[in-house]
């Protein structure tokens, strides 16, 4: 049975609540057999690296110790008590944090170190298109730094410093020592208006608020500007999408403080990219994965497939070791769970036709869809067009690329996103085009914004699986939908 130890001198067993003994012990979850201990008045999880000091402080056994029962931080090669008057710059302990200029503009900034990172000590205050001052005042820029939008917060750093993902956001918190509470050690000894913090890093954070009424939504506009000197909102550089019905947003990853006397919280969340959050950057150059593309295609990868049904001709193209239909179906299948999108005929020819999932399936009537000698791919074999197409080779299933639609999307037919293209180079000759989807009540959405594809993958019309791809970005994701009623497009696989 694995063993850590507590505070040197107690030890406890994680696989089962019922053996620790500890005079720290506070409550135990038999269902999820989740050990809670005390520190001082503060509950926390157990973590390998994380403990109790004099009972009073937890720390991180990553980046600190506990020495004759005070918490003490690396710096350097050193070791060094953390307080609002002693900070760790560039592995050295002083008295003042340290100080950069952001050539742009001229103004200067505070940085300090944390663990193995350097960060701003102070919220960026550059200003450019996207951003704005909480509620247009430049006191508020002065004092809590610039609002940006996601896509602004991607560009806004100064040169040699970077916009932060989650996990170095995460690394952060992990080096002041505590998983879940930060216990006010990030927040600013002022500024707070539900309790301040000891900003024992040098981190400094204030509650600069955020706005979510940006890009025109007006369904916030009571509350355009919200949480000065309550809370701080920074954006980090990841994102991801969510589908909803049959339109697709994009969100971004920030991370949050509160100043909360009881209980100072900080969580990872999502949150549409049209909302308005402070930045903090991080020093170094953003890491790029060494990923090395596979050419393009050449004219021998193409070919050309006939229908024997209907006559109709599709172009065909092999991507690695699969060959796939360029172009999305368009068979008529007689039946109403075969559509144009908004029943225009045009739509058919550009687009191809939409279907429910079981028809793509040929469940209805036993007749698969694609032709003889291809077949509906499952969500395995869309997962390996993927891992080709981003060059990243992974087996992961399902899988998500966050670059793949950029290659696989048409250079055109897919309408701009916040004034910025929304076409992709197709560098595989896939040919993605943005046919929307629709349902069986009626309704349509999406086309020229974005694409669904089904699988095979799927029970009974249950959680049928599918992919998709949207203007906003590179990605393409896969998803899952018990609606039977839903219409999308097919592409087919060569047996």
């Amino acid at each position: 049975m694995k063993k850590i130890a507590l505070a040197a001198t107690m030890a406890f067993a994680l696989s089962a609540c019922t053996e620790i003994k500890c005079a720290t012990y506070k409550d135990c979850d038999e269902e999820e057999k989740t050990t809670r201990l005390k520190c001082g008045e503060k509950e926390y999880d157990v973590y390998e690296w994380q403990l109790c000091c004099n009972n009073t402080s937890l720390y991180s056994t990553k980046n600190q110790r506990c020495e004759n029962g005070v918490v003490e931080a690396k710096c350097g090669g050193g070791w060094y008590v953390p307080t609002n008057t002693a900070f760790c710059v560039d592995g050295n302990v002083t008295t003042d944090k340290g100080e950069f200029t952001d050539a742009r503009d001229g103004k200067t900034y505070k940085y300090v170190t944390i663990g193995t990172q350097n960060w701003m000590a102070d919220n960026l205050n550059y200003e450019m298109e996207g951003s704005s001052c909480y509620e247009n005042d430049p006191a508020n820029c002065e004092r809590y730094g610039r609002l940006y939008y996601w896509d602004a917060a991607q560009e806004a750093c100064p040169s040699g410093w970077y916009l932060p993902d989650e996990t170095e956001w995460q690394t952060l918190v992990n080096a002041v020592g505590h998983s879940s509470m930060t216990e006010g050690r990030l927040n600013a000894t002022s500024g707070w208006e539900n309790g301040n913090g000891t900003d024992e890093y040098g981190f400094s954070a204030l509650p600069g608020g955020y706005n979510q009424n940006g890009y025109g939504n007006t369904q916030y506009s009571k509350y355009e500007y919200i949480g000065l000197g309550k809370m701080g909102h920074w954006w980090n550089n990841r994102e991801y999408s969510l589908d909803c019905s049959i339109s697709s947003w994009l969100y971004g990853w920030t991370f949050a403080l509160n100043g909360n006397i009881a209980n100072y919280r900080y969580w990872l969340s999502s949150v549409v990219p049209y909302y308005m959050h402070s930045i903090r950057c991080i020093q170094g150059v953003l890491p790029k994965p060494n990923i090395v593309l596979p050419p393009h295609v050449d004219q021998s990868a193409f070919g050309t497939l006939t229908d024997s049904r209907d006559g109709k001709t599709y172009k065909t193209v092999k991507i690695g070791t699969q060959t796939w239909m360029a172009q999305n179906i368009n068979y008529n299948t007689g039946s109403k769970y075969s559509q144009c999108y908004e029943d225009k005929e045009a739509n058919c020819n550009k687009y191809g036709r939409l279907y429910s999932w079981e028809e793509a399936m040929g469940s209805w009537d036993g007749d698969r869809l694609c032709p003889s000698g291809w077949h509906l791919p499952s969500s395995a074999e869309w997962d390996k067009l993927l891992h080709y197409a981003d060059g990243k080779g992974g087996r992961e299933s399902a899988y998500e690329s966050l670059t793949a639609g950029e290659y696989l999307k048409a250079n055109e037919g897919w309408d701009d996103f916040r004034g910025k293209s929304g076409n992709g180079t197709d560098r595989y000759g896939f040919a993605a085009l943005p046919g929307g989807g629709g349902n069986l009540r009626g309704g349509y959405g999406g086309i020229g914004k974005s694409a669904y594809w089904f699988t095979s993958s799927g029970v009974n019309g249950n959680f049928s699986e599918y992919y998709y791809m949207y203007s906003e970005g590179g990605g393409v994701s896969w998803g899952n939908r018990g609606d039977p009623g839903l219409l999308y497009s097919v592409r087919c696989v060569k047996n």
